[in-house]
Order: structure tokens, then C-alpha cells, then sequence
């Protein structure tokens, strides 16, 4: 069930929409692992490639 009060939830995958590290380019793949809720919209997201980690961020929702 999806919480209105966020963009996500833990566990939905997302597209990063521009390059956001040296690691993590735009259109990396990652999945939200956390929410903040005492900051609306922001996540920590991990982007990961061929099984591998490659960078865990933490990222506002817009």
C-alpha cells in the first residue's frame, strides 16, 4: 500500500534523472532502502549494477 504522504516507498526501484557521483550516472538504477519521514522526500537509495553496489546515497525526492 502506498503511503500519500511520500514520492516512495522502501523497496520501489527509481531511475536516477541526472548524474548524481562519479559512480552513479544518469539513468543508474537504484533501490529506496529508507525513508527519512521527519524530512518529507528524502530517501536513501542504493544504485547498484551487475549485482554490485555502487553507491548509496541519500537523495531529495524532487
Amino acid at each position: 500500500m502506498k503511503n500519500e504522504d511520500f514520492m516512495f516507498d522502501e523497496y520501489d526501484v527509481v531511475k536516477a534523472k541526472r548524474k548524481l557521483s562519479d559512480k552513479v550516472l544518469k539513468n543508474s538504477i537504484g533501490t529506496v532502502v529508507m525513508i527519512f519521514p521527519e524530512f518529507l522526500n528524502d530517501y536513501m537509495v542504493e544504485f547498484m549494477e551487475d549485482e554490485k553496489t555502487l553507491d548509496i546515497l541519500v537523495i531529495k525526492g524532487d
